[in-house]
């Protein structure tokens, strides 16, 4: 290989690593100029004389500074600690708060108190003094009192007296890298620090303060900040939250070699950019709750950076984050509950600003369709007079998520064949998620809250509590799958997905056709040794079925089995019917019948989990199987479908 080809290799290379960073030097402005800048204040008064929802705003907005001016300001005795510790340690319930200091379990009826309980609920009251400060410069900003500023400040100098004296800890009461002090995980600091960092700008705006007084709570900022810079696991909403802390400080104190590496350097923005951002516009973990909780980071690091003459919308990515949640939307403008997520909209937050920033259509028409608006993002950057700009939506694909997304009239079904999604991914490939009769029927279960309990990690995180089939009673391995074929054409829609990596030597298939009030399901599974295959459907709604069954006792191998309750058998050899009523009307299931085939009903838990799901387990023995069921919104026939289906079955 010659010089001159090493040479341009390597310049590849270089051009490929660094394709997404960019130095840009800061302007740097008189205070505030942090998340607003003093310019802008008499336009955001003006918008508030025109529209009622802006006034409601700056109204809202200075009934808490008043009601702050009169408040004693009592800091917390220590760190604010995670949901993970609020749990009963014998019964593992999330506990009931009866008081400051008396936390009761659900189940048990213990009363717990001290440590770790009462600090629980410091957390919220950390971030609601950081509020309070930054509420209270806004007011000073808006309404030319200083007095609002000097009480803000209060807060800060309040803050940086007790920093040092807090002690460093992790949500395990130990301290490892995550450990912080205001918040017992790094992550939740550095979000105390955007609140606290933009306070400071405002106050810094308003005039007041000694210089010993700022120097105080300049030694807090950057105190706060390194606690924060301890712990970088940099491919992570973590590290995205932390980057949004530390901007907030480098900006304010226009330190700019560490605005450089929040931006530039390894888990920065552009880092962030370039490899958690999958190529369809998702964040990588696969779960649009984790997607839109890491957007709003996003959003705070660009609205920062665009106060200071840094324009980050333009990166291609970020643009893309915003229109990612649109793409998977069921008809009730909510996107499935993917990994551990739940089921959820668009931002308003992040629309108020996409609108603002980008002007696109449909960020634009997903405003002037709220039916009430509000908040700093719409006040500072929102559009007036949006305007409806109809877009509906149609069947795709999202190859990097690995989801099938089809659409036809009033219908929605998912298929996810995609990337495990780390962390926060189930194991749940070909797993499908149905929307008809204007709610979600046959939900992804989404997360267990806390983590920590035992039911998030044996039920809802395990294949068994999805709509797809589980081997030998065995959770899948992290997989990934593929999209072999689609078509979106015609009355109805279909998608055909596999994966043969989810167990050792089985390949799973499946294939769904949706049309304006059925969905036809073809699942087949295949291995050259023999299996257990339980194909798995949980639906929610009044059931019934006229498939003869009897009560039974089931000896299973797995931990998530356990989650499953009132047990009954049924044959499965002949076609055989169930229902599930809800408010909307009814889902109507049939079943096609296979020899040596036994059925499995059972209810199951729902999320919340209090709510009961009504499930079914097709479990055949076999080396190969097929299992076929049809899903519709009135009662069906096989002879019903269209001709090329049927042909099929």
């Amino acid at each position: 290989m010659d010089v001159t080809r090493i040479l341009c290799i390597a310049l590849i290379t270089l051009i490929s690593c660094t394709v997404c960073a960019e130095t840009v030097k800061p302007v740097w402005k008189e205070h505030p100029y942090l998340f607003i800048e003093r310019s802008e204040a008499p336009g955001v008064k003006a918008k508030a004389e025109r529209l009622d929802w802006a006034q409601h705003s700056l109204d809202a907005l200075k009934q808490r500074a008043d009601e702050w001016l009169r408040r004693k300001i009592e800091i917390p005795p220590s760190t604010g600690r995670h949901s993970a510790t609020y749990v009963c340690p014998e019964c593992m319930e999330p506990l009931k708060t009866l008081s400051p200091t008396e936390h009761q379990c659900p189940k048990c009826s213990n009363v717990y108190s001290g440590l770790p309980y009462d600090a629980r609920l410091y957390g919220a009251q950390h971030d609601g003094l950081a509020a309070a400060a930054r509420d209270l410069g806004l007011a000073a900003l808006f309404f030319d009192n200083k007095a609002y500023a000097r009480k803000g400040l209060r807060i800060l100098l309040a803050y940086a007296d007790i920093y040092d004296s807090l002690p460093l800890l992790d949500i395990r009461s130990g301290q490892s890298a995550s450990a912080a002090k205001i918040h017992d995980q790094t992550l939740n600091e550095a979000i105390w620090l955007i609140d606290i960092a933009w306070a400071y700008d405002l106050v810094l705006g308003a005039g007041v303060g000694t210089p010993d007084e700022r120097a105080k709570v300049e030694g807090l900022l950057r105190k706060s900040a390194a606690t924060v810079e301890r712990y970088n696991p940099l491919k992570s909403n973590w590290q995205t939250w932390h980057n949004a802390g530390l901007i907030s400080v480098a900006l304010c104190l226009q330190d700019e070699a560490l605005l450089d590496k929040v931006l530039n350097g390894d888990g920065g923005f552009y880092y962030q950019m370039k490899n958690s951002v999958l190529s369809d516009g998702a964040w990588y973990e696969g779960s649009w709750s984790y997607h839109s909780y890491t957007l709003s980071a996003m959003v705070r690091i660009a609205e920062a950076a665009w106060h200071s003459g840094i324009d980050l919308y333009k990166a291609p990515e970020l643009k893309k984050m915003f229109e990612a949640p649109f793409k998977c939307l069921m008809p009730n403008r909510k996107a499935p509950a993917t990994n551990d997520g739940m089921e959820q909209g668009p931002s308003t937050m992040h629309c108020e600003i996409a609108a603002g920033r980008y002007g696109d259509p449909i960020f634009e028409d997903y405003i002037a369709r709220l039916t009430k608006r509000g908040g700093y993002e719409a006040l500072f950057v929102g559009l007036e007079n949006p305007k409806r700009h109809p877009n509906a939506l149609s069947s795709a694909v999202m190859d990097a998520s690995g989801l099938a997304l089809l659409r036809r009239g009033e219908q929605f079904v998912s298929l996810d064949f995609g990337p495990h999604g780390g962390g926060h991914g189930h194991l749940d490939k070909l797993a499908v998620n149905l929307f008809a009769l204007g709610q979600t029927v046959a939900p992804d279960p989404g997360r267990g809250w806390p983590y920590n309990l035992p039911i998030h990690r044996d039920w809802y995180k395990k294949t068994l509590s999805h709509n797809t089939v589980v081997v030998d009673e065995t959770p899948q391995k992290e997989c990934e799958g593929k999209l072999e074929a689609h078509d979106f054409a015609g009355d109805y829609h279909t998608a055909t997905a596999s994966v043969d990596t989810a167990y050792d030597g089985v390949t799973l298939r499946r294939t769904v056709a949706l049309g304006d009030t059925w969905l036809l399901d073809i699942y087949e599974v295949e291995s050259e040794a023999e299996h257990t295959y339980d194909w798995v459907w949980h639906g929610r709604g009044e059931f019934a079925t006229d498939l003869p069954n009897s009560p039974a006792e089931i000896s299973f191998s797995q931990p998530s089995y356990k989650y499953l309750s009132n047990l009954r058998k049924g044959d499965g050899s002949r076609d055989w019917r169930a229902t599930w009523t809800l408010d909307g009307g009814t889902v109507h299931g049939l079943f096609r019948g296979t020899a040596g085939r036994e059925v499995i009903l059972c209810d199951a838990p729902d999320n919340p989990r209090t709510n009961t799901l009504h499930s079914i387990i097709l479990r055949d023995r076999a080396k190969r199987s097929v299992f076929v069921s049809l899903f519709s919104t009135k009662p069906m026939e096989w002879k019903d479908l269209p001709a090329e289906l049927r042909n099929k079955l």
